[in-house]
């Protein structure tokens, strides 16, 4: 190989590397345009629909590998004329665990339930046949004005303690023993 052929061949070499260059410029340039386009057409479709980035459901459940759901997040309106968001927890074997709600947080163990409330707290215990046993009630008005301390079993005893507010005046409290058939009402006020 002389040298003229050796200029001639690395001339065609330089022509055909500029040649690349300039196809991969244009590549680039076509890729990034319909980018661009894709881009622009997806954005005008969000507006036209209204959606902006907002995902809107009645309900999203979360699901375990084998398919159970794990966790819902829903509207609950099981009161008639009345809904508020609740996220339900729920055990392998799909049973509910934790109720978080709009001013509540419901708990469910195997032997009892706890439910905190916005004005207090209840625990009810649940036997081996799985029927609700004794309740405990401890919150501000759950039976009227001022706090309350209440105490119930399954065969309808139950012991109530309410204090300040109850009584007109605002002064002492009540105390309630009872039974299914019959109440006994002791009223205590503070003297002047």
């Amino acid at each position: 190989m002389n040298e003229t052929e050796l200029v001639a061949r690395l001339e065609k070499l330089e022509r055909e590397n500029r040649r690349l260059k300039r196809l991969g410029a244009a590549t680039l340039v076509l890729v990034v345009a319909l980018g661009a386009i894709y881009m622009a057409s997806c954005s005008s479709l969000g507006r036209r629909s209204g959606t902006n980035g907002v995902l809107t459901a009645r309900e999203f459940d979360m699901l375990d590998p084998s398919g159970k759901v794990r966790v819902k997040i829903a509207m609950d309106c099981s009161i008639p004329k009345s809904c508020w968001p609740a996220i339900d927890l729920y055990d392998q074997g799909e049973k509910t665990r934790t109720v978080i709600g709009a001013g509540t947080l419901g708990i469910t163990g195997e032997k009892s339930n706890t439910t905190l409330l916005d004005s207090g707290i209840e625990v009810e215990s649940i036997s081996s046949g799985g029927h609700l046993g004794d309740i405990a009630n401890l919150g501000v008005g759950l039976g009227g004005p001022g706090a309350e301390v209440t105490l119930s079993g399954p065969a309808g005893l139950s012991v109530q303690l309410m204090g300040q507010s109850a009584l007109p005046g605002g002064e002492g409290g009540v105390l309630n023993l009872g039974a299914r058939t019959a109440i006994l009402s002791i009223s205590i006020q503070t003297l002047p």
